[in-house]
Parts: structure tokens; sequence; C-alpha cells
């Protein structure tokens, strides 16, 4: 009995130690193989092949998301089935043991270390904890690289295509990504800022990214994103177009709108620059501040509406200590001036650049046009005022400093951060 007992005793010992080594072992192989060999992620549903063409396709797919293992891949690149681009194929095996070949448009590739830009290093196969199902997760970066091929010469070197990728591993192998950056014809986006912060208190980290494009003349395009773990996947909770424009299209003086995050609420400020209805002379363009609040809300898991747009009036001061005078004339030849001090703060409420000509190397100076408390309205060259109460204060005043020309040239470069979580600067 006592010798029966035991070996039932034995038995459940090394059944449980065996359930206890073999559960870790399979979240240990799909979890883990990020760090030990060579591995890429499905973007959608992947069509597997008996072999490196489209001639052997099977009846059996990898799921969008799905977690492979890379064994093999093609030296060469081939043509996509509408003869666009060029991709190469892979041999591939998924966790559960299942080989086969994939063609590369659709398979997200881990990046060599050397290959991940240095906003992103940090996070290169890292683990981190999420929620909703990703509570123990690593992330990694992955790319998907071809060649274009229509609408370019032969015998040319065909331009490379390229989607690069934030993924988002579990340790159950199911893998979800956000899509950064990129390269083609059509155009290139960058990443512009990465960070992963708790924004609304449920636990988790939020992330948290600014991403660019350039088009055709090179003017940047950039938005700001929010995404967060919920129902078992990656939802995006928010996102804001940042860049700013003039009605002609020509970047704006502040650039970007300020996004300033903090107590789970998202404030939007930027001043803008837009026709006006009314009294408006050619070329005069006007200006306000405008305001938008939104807070976070548990049921909607998302950012609501809190406080709608608000238009403001800009204020400002002049630069310089002295008793000076704005004169109209200079502009519109206009005869009365306004006397003011430095410290007697007046309304900005329209903008002037004088057209550039054909013949012209650069714009002429920009100028403002002001009204005092007095109600005593003028114009004012831009460069001597300095702006009062608005996060744009400096970048406006940076612009200004500069002929317009030359400040729109730095546009994708500016010096100030336009970003502020709890209060801290991006």
């Amino acid at each position: 009995m006592t010798q029966g007992t035991n070996r039932m005793k034995n038995k459940l010992f090394f059944l449980f130690l065996g359930y206890s080594c073999f559960s870790p072992a399979i979240s240990s192989a799909s979890y883990d193989l990020i760090f030990k060999a060579r591995v890429g992620t499905c973007i959608g549903a992947l069509r597997i092949y008996e072999d490196s063409s489209f001639l052997k396709p099977t009846e059996a797919a990898f799921g969008e998301g799905e977690l492979l293992e890379i064994m093999s891949q093609t030296v060469q690149e081939y043509e996509d089935n509408a003869q666009n681009q060029k991709f190469r194929w892979y041999r591939v095996r998924a966790i559960n043991g299942q080989m086969g070949w994939v063609f590369g448009d659709g398979l997200a590739v881990i990046l060599p270390d050397y290959g991940v830009e240095n906003r992103l290093k940090l996070f290169h196969k890292k683990k981190v904890r999420f929620r909703s199902g990703f509570e123990q997760t690593v992330m990694w970066v992955a790319a998907v690289e071809g060649r274009e091929i229509a609408g370019q010469p032969k015998n040319f070197l065909l331009p490379p295509y390229r989607e690069f990728y934030v993924v988002f591993t579990n340790e159950r192998g199911k893998s979800v990504q956000i899509n950064y950056a990129g390269a083609s014809v059509m155009g290139k986006s960058e990443l512009k800022m990465f960070h992963l912060e708790d924004i609304n208190a449920d636990g988790s980290d939020e992330i948290i990214l600014q991403r660019s494009s350039l088009n055709g003349d090179g003017l940047e395009n950039r938005t700001l994103e929010i995404h967060s773990f919920q129902g078992g996947s990656l939802t995006k909770i928010w996102e804001e177009r940042l860049t700013l424009a003039l009605p002609s299209g020509a970047p704006a003086p502040a650039f970007f709108k300020f996004i300033d995050i903090e107590n789970q609420m998202i404030r939007v400020s930027y001043v803008d620059y837009s026709e006006c209805e009314k009294n408006k002379k050619k070329d005069e363009i006007c200006v306000f501040y405008l305001t938008t609040t939104y807070i976070w809300d548990d049921v909607s898991n998302q950012f609501k509406l809190l406080y709608k747009e608000s238009k403001n009036t800009l204020y400002g001061v002049r630069k310089l200590d002295e008793t000076i005078f704005l004169s109209q004339k200079q502009i519109f030849s206009l005869k009365k001036e306004l006397e003011t001090s430095r410290l007697e703060p007046f309304q900005v409420l329209r903008h002037y650049e004088p057209p550039t000509t054909a013949l012209a190397l650069k714009k002429s100076d920009a100028w403002l046009f002001v009204r005092s408390s007095e109600g005593v309205e003028s114009w004012v060259s831009a460069d001597e005022v300095h702006f009062l109460d608005v996060e744009h204060a400096s970048v406006l005043e940076q612009y200004y400093e500069k002929k317009p020309f030359e400040a729109n040239t730095e546009q994708n470069n500016p010096s100030n951060n336009f970003l502020r979580i709890n209060g801290r600067s991006w």
C-alpha cells in the first residue's frame, strides 16, 4: 500500500513537473525565439507555397500577426503578381512547426541591431509589460523591403521600397505592429519621436509617436499618434495632424501645433493663419490663437472632446525699451502713426508678407497689423514683436527675426519642442 502510494505520488510529481516544464516551454519557443533566431511577422494573412514561386500555392496560410522563424531566403528579388514591385521569397517555420515559402511583400523581417535607428535602439528586443493579453511582451523593429518596378526605366537600378514597423509579440507568439516609416517612389516618411508612458491612468503604458512625411515640394507633414492595448489588440486612441500652413500652402510661422498631455487630458494649441472673413486686403492673413481640450473616457476607451475649439486673440509687446513708432506708410502709404511703449500689450490681428517676384532672391520682411488698448491700429515690423502667453512665442520670434524665405527653408528642423507629456518636453 505504501509502495503503491509512493509510486502514485511519484507519477503525480513527474506529471506535475512535466506540465510545469512543458507549459513554459511553449511560451519560450515563441516568446524567446526573437532573441535566438532571425524572425518575421505576417503583416496580413500570407499564402504558403511549396517553393519560391507562385506556381505551387497551397490551401494553407499563415495568419496575420503570426511569428515565423526565417530558415532561408532567395538571393534575388522577384516580381509580384501585379509586376509593380520586387521582393524576396522566404522559407519559414511557424511556432507549431508548419513550414513553407512566403512572398516577402507581407513579411516584416527583424532588423539587425545596426540597422535600427537611434530613436528605437532602446526598444529593440526589449521585454515590456502592457495589458489586455500583452502583459509579457517583446518589442522589436522589423521591415518589409523590396524594390519598385512600375514606371522605372529598364536596366536602371530600381529604387527601394520599404515599410518599417515596431512589433509587439506576446508570450504566445501573437504579434501586432505599428508602421512608423517608409520609402517608395511616392514619397518618404520617417519617425520623429517614440515614447512609452501611461497617460490614461490604466496602469499600462501607451505608445506615443510622431511621424512625418514630405510632400512633392519638400514640405513636412507631421502627425502625432497614441496607441493603447485594448481587447487583446493594439488600438489607435488619438491622432492629430500637427503641421500648420498658410492659405497658400506654405509653412505657417508657428510650424506645428503644440500638444500638452497631462492628468488624462490632451490640450491642443496653435497660432492659426487663415483667410480673413472681411476687411481683407490682398495678401493679408488673419491671426488667431486656437485651443482645444480632450479628456480620457473610461467607457469608450478613447479621448473625447472636453472643450471645443476656442478662438482667442494673440497678444504681443514691443521688444525695444525706447518709445518707437509703428508706421503703415511703409507698406500701404498710409499717414497715421502709432506711438507705443514696450510695456503696453497690443493685439496682433493680421500678418502680411510681400509676394516674391520671379527675380527676387528672397522675400521682404513680414509685417503684423496690431491694435493698442486704446483701439489705435497700425502696422509693425514683425521682427520687433515679443509674443505673450503662447507656447509658440519663441518659434514665432525665431521665424520673424529671419527673412520669411530663410525661415521657410528651415521648416523641417525647427529648434523648438511642440510636445509636452506630464511636464516633460519632447
